[in-house]
């Protein structure tokens, strides 16, 4: 029974983390919308060199757009793909909150030199995170629930609030509402790697379903939802508005709640929350639900990259919150046809950081946002997870690299430098307010 629950938690949890190994196409003729899950191999069939690359950014198609004439060499970090172990006197900003093994427990490091704690959850008890509020001031987690058969239980998920000050806060969500929502035949299974806060007082998350019927095809379904943890309330007035067909795609809402880039089978647009109307839209830039929409710390800008395209397909694209768009990456660009597996802005809003997969090499290349130019390339990993995130350090120095089945490791942004803080762990939350060992 044991061996059966652990291989079901492997496999739930490579689903919970990524959430992306799945191509959404529009519906057609009023059909259901389906997944099709996509080969690791689909994705790197033409592989691209990630040595020194010189980018020459010409104007793309986008409408309205802004045009950038430069031609920069990016330059690979000094100490690129250098490991160590480390030192007696080593120390990080903050705490980072991290899981172990097989996922049970909730654990942290921080401090200089190291402090190693646990939080107050059972290293029994599985649970699913969303991390560190934008603030740093709040970590959320729901733990996972099993039946005394080892099936998965998502009736009524629990949110659980833990403060820097030593404060718990927990509520129970229902998910009754939504059955309406579903595929036919689906049922909820959790929440998938899609979530992050929106900012201080809201998660943006996904619900995945699948059809429980061992002779069904084993399709995944999202569903995109956006909740308070704070009242445990679910924010449906925030999506109400979207066209029919943009139901399950993903969606990118900005930290001061005023714009949402969202996707339906007529490509991307940008919607203006408070006066109810798009303001941008461009029809050729949809991947389904395989894309990533992240918000500057400022609600100034939002990057959006599509998955599992093809080659020549890839983009990374920036857009203002008055729809002015640039692509950064992609088939115009000399940096084209890269796979790109994460983006993340720094804290500051400075930098954005690109996990970026090629043949079995995985590196971060940093674009500066104010010099508009990317200005390294650091190698950080080879390529042995479908689901690798960032997480940055409150002082925009370090990146955590997060993946299942993987040391947790940082990386000096500025050196290369690696620095394994823990075997088989993965970092779900960077805080500076958080303290190492929990009240």
């Amino acid at each position: 029974m044991k061996g059966r629950k652990s291989l079901l938690l492997t496999m739930l949890m490579s689903i919970l983390w990524s959430g992306c190994a799945i191509i959404t196409k529009p519906a057609i003729n009023n059909e259901s919308i389906t997944e099709t899950p996509v080969s690791p191999t689909s994705i790197t069939e033409e592989p691209t060199s990630l040595a020194p690359a010189t980018i020459n950014i010409e104007p793309t198609a986008l409408s309205p757009s802004t045009v950038i004439n430069t031609t920069e060499t990016i330059q690979v970090c000094p100490k690129s793909d250098i490991q160590i172990p480390p030192s007696d006197s080593f120390g990080i900003p903050g705490t980072i909150v991290f899981q172990k093994g097989s996922l049970p427990g909730l654990y942290t490091v921080g401090g200089g030199p190291l402090i190693y704690s646990q939080l107050p959850v059972s290293d029994k008890q599985e649970n699913f995170a969303f991390g560190f509020s934008s603030n740093g001031e709040w970590f959320a987690f729901s733990p996972l629930e099993f039946s005394p058969t080892n099936e998965i239980i998502f009736e009524s998920p629990k949110i659980v609030l833990l403060s820097a000050a030593g404060a718990r806060i927990e509520h129970t969500l229902s998910v009754e509402s939504f059955s309406d929502e579903l595929q036919v035949e689906h049922r909820l299974q959790g929440f998938s790697g899609y979530s992050d806060w929106v900012n201080n007082t809201t998660i943006y998350t996904t619900l995945y379903s699948i059809n429980p019927n061992p002779n069904s095809t084993g399709q995944i379904a999202h569903l995109p939802k956006v909740f308070d943890p704070f009242a445990g309330v679910w924010r449906e007035e925030l999506l109400k508005d979207l066209p029919e067909d943009a139901r399950m795609y993903a969606k990118g809402i900005s930290p001061d709640m005023t714009r949402m880039l969202y996707m339906d089978g007529g490509g991307l647009f940008l919607k203006d929350l408070e006066q109810g109307v798009d303001i941008w839209h461009d029809k050729d830039l949809f991947a389904g639900f395989g894309a990533l929409m992240f918000w500057s710390p400022d609600s100034e800008t939002v990057a959006y990259a599509n998955l599992f395209d093809l080659p020549n397909n890839r983009t990374v694209v920036l857009i203002s919150r008055n729809g002015i768009a640039k692509t950064i990456m992609g088939s115009s660009l000399s940096l084209s046809g890269l796979y790109v597996m994460d983006l993340r802005w720094s804290p500051d809003g400075h930098y954005l950081a690109l996990l970026v997969a090629e043949d079995q090499q995985l590196s971060v290349f940093i674009y500066d946002f104010a010099a508009e130019k990317y200005i390294s390339q650091c190698p950080i990993a080879k390529y042995t997870d479908r689901s690798p995130k960032l997480i940055w350090s409150p002082d925009n120095k370090y990146l955590a690299y997060v993946a299942l089945d993987y040391p947790l490791i940082i990386m000096d942004i500025q050196s290369g430098e690696i620095v394994q803080l823990a075997d088989d762990a993965r970092a779900v939350g960077w805080s500076d307010k958080f303290p190492a060992v929990w009240p």
